[in-house]
């Protein structure tokens, strides 16, 4: 949806003698060019371009050089050439259009005689947006006219690691003075320019409002979508108010906080804090792997299964043309940006009528031709940052949301993100083997199209802007530790489990991963696994682990315990004896009823053998 505006460069030599007309240039002239950008370490940019002109017909020679630069004003210009400094002037074209002019002191003249001369200015500068520096190269302007061209692009270390340069450079070397070197042909730059960024990650501020209703006369349950942690992005909140009574992850790994609504009642859920963005899947956040009766599935927006889809598929073979498909067959519509939210036409209606899609259209054909393919998709629904006004996600209840497909990649085991929209409005930038710092995550769509909302959609009655992210400082969220406790069971008994569970409260904002869990315990009997891993403990979140104890017939004189250690931190609950009061008062009487049994037997016994002897002693006499 949003794109990249780049500028655009033109030779255009002003011919003397016979044919005073640029567009002859390329049949009278050779041209090599070596382009050389240097950004300092506070942004600023500097050019320099070696432009040899040689004569390919006696009959004509170069008076003059010009450039044309579109959306960027050069400064501090000079040229000098074997003679000398060289005149050059400055003037504008159009609006957003600014044209260098170069004039040549003497010709040179002759077939095959060569003219030498060097071009430098000022550019437009790199971007410091939060944690990244962002750099936009122009692209060829009339490649056909130009021989030879190759561009150096010169950045300091200072900038950090490359999250993405699109095109690939052909050669990354080391340079002189703590700066690096990429090497860009002709045919890689001609077509789009140079686009890229460099940072480990961007972190975004973020605001968002949930506005939830209970029209009914009930209680009820609601549930919200909070962005979640996903291989592209850490989310940690600041704030959540109202808390909520539990936050749960659901089978595609969205973060669900669940709140109760009483009749008739209406409520304000704010979550505010700030999401750290990277450009490539990290392997910190664990990945649910692709599940078949989910990821594959035909659903009312993405046919997989229907013939024609299947057709395209069978035909396309793989993700990556899949992809370029989707990018070179929908038209996009600019005017979706500024109308009223319109219904989703789903993947078989953007197939047959490619105009007038949007990012939607975009990704539910990705979608649904990828599952025809045996590839997994999902899509992700969210927020992209664009400066670019006339490209920024579409306008849906008063917000800016944005959708974009993933595909699980086995061969990385990871969901990969790509953006055929913007690959298609950016003018070619490449969105497929590279993502960008600017998408981030709201849910988190496999099974169903449609749930769960996306923030910004809760209550789409009167339009509302509920959704407000901006670049922001980066801050260092220091996690604190789980808050564990024992829940046990209300009695100790004998002969049966004995529930206890192991409660892991996390109250701040951020999500932990692989938490280990053992148990153990001292003169009690544990049933069941005694180890296992939680995979994700959501923030403002209660984990609750059920482990039983199978107890003896008798209860203990001195009181066991069970242990767990959960990551570096143990636990050890030690049994209290209140808990064995049923099981001593049930022994108790049981011993009691035994004695007084054995009693009664024992005096029954006695009774019938005195009847026996006193009868005995009658017979005798």
């Amino acid at each position: 949806m949003p794109a990249v505006t780049r500028s655009l460069f033109a030779l255009l030599p002003i011919l003397f003698l016979l044919l005073p007309v640029a567009s002859h240039a390329s049949g009278q002239f050779s041209t090599d060019f070596h382009v050389e950008y240097r950004y300092d370490r506070d942004g600023s940019a500097h050019i320099e371009q070696k432009i040899t002109l040689t004569n390919l017909l006696s009959g004509y020679y170069a008076s003059s050089y010009q450039l044309e630069l579109l959306d960027d004003t050069p400064a501090n210009i000079s040229g000098r050439d074997s003679s000398g400094p060289l005149d050059i002037t400055l003037s504008k074209k159009q609006e957003n259009s600014n044209v260098i002019t170069v004039n040549f002191r003497e010709p040179v003249v002759g077939k095959g005689a060569s003219r030498v001369f060097y071009l430098r200015y000022d550019g437009r500068p790199a971007v410091k947006s939060g944690q990244v520096w962002e750099i936009t190269l122009p692209r060829l302007g009339n490649p056909e006219i130009v021989d030879k061209y190759d561009l150096d692009l010169y950045i300091p270390s200072e900038f950090g690691d490359p999250a993405y340069i699109s095109p690939e450079p052909l050669q990354t070397a080391p340079a002189a003075s703590g700066y690096r070197r990429y090497t860009f042909p002709k045919d890689r730059v001609s077509a789009s320019g140079v686009a890229a960024a460099f940072g480990n990650f961007q972190a975004f501020g973020f605001n968002l409002i949930y506005r939830l209703s209970n029209p009914t006369d009930k209680k009820v349950s609601m549930s919200v979508a909070l962005p979640p942690d996903t291989a592209y992005q850490r989310v940690f909140y600041e704030s959540l108010t109202p808390l909520p009574e539990n936050v749960t992850v659901d089978p595609d790994g969205n973060w669900l906080a669940r709140y109760s609504l009483g009749p008739d009642t209406s409520t304000l859920v704010i979550a505010s804090g700030q999401a750290h963005i990277l450009a490539e899947p990290t392997k910190n956040v664990p990945q649910l792997p692709p599940d078949q009766s989910t990821d594959l599935s035909s659903t009312s927006v993405w046919q997989s299964d229907h013939p024609r889809i299947n057709e395209y598929a069978a035909r396309l073979g793989n993700v990556e043309n899949i992809y370029n498909f989707v990018v070179s067959h929908l038209k996009y519509d600019y005017s979706a940006l500024s109308n009223s939210p319109r219904s989703r036409k789903g993947a078989l209606a953007a197939l047959d009528y490619p105009e007038n899609s949007i990012c939607t259209e975009f990704t539910d054909l990705f979608i649904a031709l990828a599952r025809s393919a045996g590839i997994p998709a999902r899509e992700i629904n969210g927020y992209a940052h664009t400066t670019d006004p006339r490209l920024r996600p579409v306008n849906l209840a008063g917000d800016l949301l944005h959708a974009w497909p993933e595909y699980w990649d086995a061969s990385r085991s990871a969901w990969i993100s790509v953006d055929p929209t913007w690959q298609k409005t950016s003018g070619g930038l490449d969105y497929f083997h590279k993502f960008d710092f600017h998408h981030f995550a709201f849910v988190i769509h496999k099974s169903d199209p449609q749930n769960p909302r996306s923030a910004g959609l809760y209550d789409s009655s009167v339009p509302t802007q509920d959704i407000r992210i901006e670049i922001s400082p980066y801050k260092n969220f220091l996690p604190s530790p789980l808050e564990i406790s024992w829940i046990p069971p209300r009695r100790m008994l004998p002969f049966i489990e004995n529930s206890f569970t192991l409660s892991l409260n996390n109250p701040q904002g951020q999500a932990f991963y692989n938490i280990p869990v053992s148990f153990s315990g001292l003169r009690t009997g544990i049933s069941g696994p005694r180890n296992t891993v939680i995979k994700v403990i959501p923030p403002y979140s209660r984990t609750l682990l059920p482990v039983s104890i199978v107890s003896s017939a008798f209860p203990p004189f001195s009181p066991p315990d069970i242990s767990a250690v959960v990551g570096s931190r143990t636990l050890i609950y030690n049994v209290p004896v209140r808990l064995y009061l049923v099981w001593f008062i049930i022994t108790v009487c049981a011993s009691a009823f035994t004695l007084i049994a054995l009693a009664f037997f024992a005096f029954k016994a006695w009774s019938l053998y005195l009847q026996r002897s006193s009868r005995s002693s009658i017979i005798r006499r």
